[in-house]
């Protein structure tokens, strides 16, 4: 049995009239009566009955047409279907992003994507930038939401949106409510709180960098796994942080943030992926992103 052959009982079920089924099926009447006493001799049942030069369901075509409906069914959703993740449109991305992106670039970028491919499941874990590029060229990953710089020949960058340093400090630090920008070197004195190395080098080194241009070498008391925690501690009064200027829509009480003199996009965010990965829905994503953040775009969206 073929599934043409569920197709030509359909058309006769439905029509009760052989000619007018083989002119739907664009086919002879001959042949579309011979393949149907083909079926009903496989299946060992008449499906119809003719008398007086009219056709009816039997029982057993009635029970059939039921079950060949849901078989076609099913067969042409499935075809629909492949059809979705050849094109790209059916799947699932895994996706990797620094606590960074949750102010900055998913809010515009996610929602986006799944308007567009509401089919597509993504499966979204925050992982620090040593963390997300050891998955995606493990296969783990499909894309990283991560902090520039990095060193990986074989991974693919677009910056998604630059940004400055902002300081934090606890509400009850003397320089919290002090009008106009900080100057960096009047906080070489404090206590720093900062993701550890081994999970954001990038933005590690160019902390440290910051500090180091402003003459002095930071103090740091703590090393913490998530850039949201650095500012969990500064409300602790435990010290102060450098953070992105992304992290001041965090809400956190008890916290200030408050601009630096001469402050420049010094943080880049990108959206990194295997250079290998080809796929269509991983395309569609990085294009997207490209749309929504071009190669020229600055400073916070």
């Amino acid at each position: 049995m073929e599934l043409r052959h569920l197709r030509y009982f359909l058309a006769v079920a439905e029509e009760l009239h052989f000619g007018h089924a083989a002119q739907r099926l664009q086919i002879a009447q001959p042949p579309l009566s011979r393949q149907i006493h083909d079926l009903e001799e496989e299946l060992g049942a008449t499906l119809f009955s003719r008398q007086n030069r009219k056709i009816s369901l039997t029982p057993a075509g009635t029970v059939f047409q039921e079950k060949a409906r849901h078989i076609l069914g099913e067969v042409d959703e499935a075809c629909r279907l492949a059809q979705k993740a050849h094109r790209g449109e059916l799947g699932r991305l895994a996706i990797g992003f620094a606590g960074i992106a949750t102010f900055s670039v998913m809010p515009r970028l996610i929602p986006a994507y799944q308007a567009l491919y509401p089919s597509m499941e993504l499966s979204l874990v925050q992982l620090g930038t040593s963390e997300q590029l050891r998955d995606i060229e493990a296969g783990k990953l499909h894309l990283g939401l991560l902090c520039l710089p990095i060193d990986a020949p074989d991974v693919c960058c677009h910056i998604v949106n630059q940004e400055p340093y902002m300081i934090a400090l606890p509400a009850s630090h003397p320089l919290a409510f002090q009008p106009g920008p900080l100057a960096l070197s009047e906080l070489s004195q404090e206590n720093f709180i900062m993701t550890s190395r081994a999970v954001g080098k990038g933005y590690f080194d160019l902390t440290l960098r910051q500090c180091h241009q402003a003459g002095f070498s930071p103090t740091i008391t703590q090393e913490v796994h998530e850039l949201q925690t650095t500012v969990t501690f500064v409300a602790a009064g435990m010290g102060v942080a450098l953070v992105p200027e992304g992290m001041r829509h965090s809400q956190a009480r008890g916290v200030r943030f408050r601009p630096l003199t001469n402050a420049e996009p010094v943080l880049h965010t990108a959206i990194a992926w295997l250079k290998a990965n080809t796929t269509p829905e991983l395309q569609h994503f990085v294009s997207l992103a490209k749309k929504l953040f071009p190669a020229d775009h600055r400073g916070m969206m």
